[in-house]
């Protein structure tokens, strides 16, 4: 494969960087090589923050990670940054910390640093980005993976620090995704992440809304007016959804969580919703004291066909996400049980990773527009 590099973030326009997206059904990864010589990564694909991270040595309390995690001291372009770096907002011996906590209570934290990373184009070259900001984090709490093998994570929000907006005009500030569902054949499909000319959709029933910008974050903020419950519409209040002056409320999209939360408020009208519509079906409940605590609304697996469960709406300014059952519900096989993917919470809301599949998402940062079109996703044979 042929190389290209760009001198201090990108001075030349690259073809169309296209990235693979793994995924183990819940969980969305983006496959990057970092460093000199690039060390092949794996890191949470999340529109939900804006930082990206990996762990790095000395590792002071990390989660496990079956390749090691990353030494910085074998990479020929890893470079603190300056404590006088417009970033910077914490100074510690020479160097610049920082911390960052998620929302289901994850915390990260280590040092402020530029490093290359080596993307491919659609056409298989290497394309090479130096001195992007990350963090290389050296203690990282409530992080749980499974057996992936994964180092970190990649923040696409609309802060400055966001991969997106370091690549900014070179990809001309647009990105998109389209996470895809289990194959047939029970094989979790590849898909890609796109930016700038080949942001993917090619027609449809393309929807537009707009990105509200979240109070004090990056965070993609969209105007939610009402859900529908199969053919019913909910006709919640005007404002329900909307961020309020401190902070809380307001509805944002984000690939790095796997379930839907709703504020607790609305969300039992919801779950009456589905329980009313299952009991007209005479499903019996799931009665396992761990999907009870865990998922709130589990059934038994029915004997009819699944596509007859109810589709989930969500109107939004400029249009509607209709969302397909597969996508609002998870089934275990095993125990023979499906489950709600939408959880409560208090006075936020989040569209999670689940309801966003098979639908392509379009992010333009430069009109502050979200695109979204039905589209069967997944790279196939």
């Amino acid at each position: 494969m042929n190389a290209q590099t760009n001198a201090g973030g990108a001075d030349f326009q690259p073809d169309f960087i296209a990235p693979w997206v793994l995924t183990d059904m819940f969980v969305y990864y983006l496959e990057l090589n970092i460093g000199t010589p690039g060390r092949r990564l794996l890191l949470v694909l999340d529109t939900g923050s804006g930082i990206t991270w990996i762990q790095c040595k000395p590792c002071i309390e990390c989660f496990p990670q079956k390749d090691g995690v990353f030494d910085p001291n074998l990479s020929s372009s890893y470079r603190k940054i300056n404590c006088n770096h417009p970033l910077c907002s914490s100074c510690v011996d020479g160097e610049c910390h920082y911390t960052s906590h998620y929302l289901s209570g994850q915390l990260t934290g280590g040092v402020y640093s530029t490093e290359t990373f080596n993307f491919q184009d659609i056409k298989g070259s290497d394309i090479k980005y130096h001195n992007v900001l990350m963090g290389c984090s050296h203690k990282n709490r409530k992080f749980s993976f499974g057996e992936n093998n994964v180092a970190g994570i990649v923040g696409m929000d609309m802060t400055p620090y966001s991969l997106v907006r370091q690549l900014g005009i070179f990809v001309q500030n647009r990105f998109s995704y389209c996470f895809p569902t289990v194959s047939p054949e029970g094989r979790y499909l590849p898909t890609l992440l796109k930016f700038g000319l080949d942001v993917g959709y090619r027609g449809g029933d393309v929807k537009t809304t707009p990105i509200i910008t979240h109070k004090n974050t990056g965070r993609y903020g969209l105007n939610l007016l009402d859900i529908s419950i199969a053919d019913k519409r909910m006709n919640f209040p005007p404002g329900t959804f909307s961020l309020t002056r401190s902070g809380t409320g307001g509805f944002v999209i984000d690939s790095g969580s796997t379930m839907t939360y709703i504020d607790s408020k609305v969300y039992w009208k919801i779950h009456a919703e589905f329980v009313a519509y299952f009991e007209v079906l005479g499903l019996e409940r799931f009665r396992r004291k761990d999907c009870i605590e865990k998922l709130t609304l589990c059934y038994d697996m029915p004997d009819i066909d699944f596509n007859k469960f109810p589709l989930m709406t969500y109107h939004f300014e400029g249009g509607d996400l209709v969302v397909a059952a597969e996508n609002s519900f998870f089934i275990d096989w095993e125990e023979k049980m499906f489950a709600l993917t939408i959880l409560p919470i208090k006075q936020f809301n989040i569209l999670g990773a689940w309801q966003q599949r098979n639908t392509r998402f379009v992010y333009d940062l430069n009109s502050k527009l979200l695109w979204f079109v039905p589209e069967r996703c997944g790279i196939r044979e």
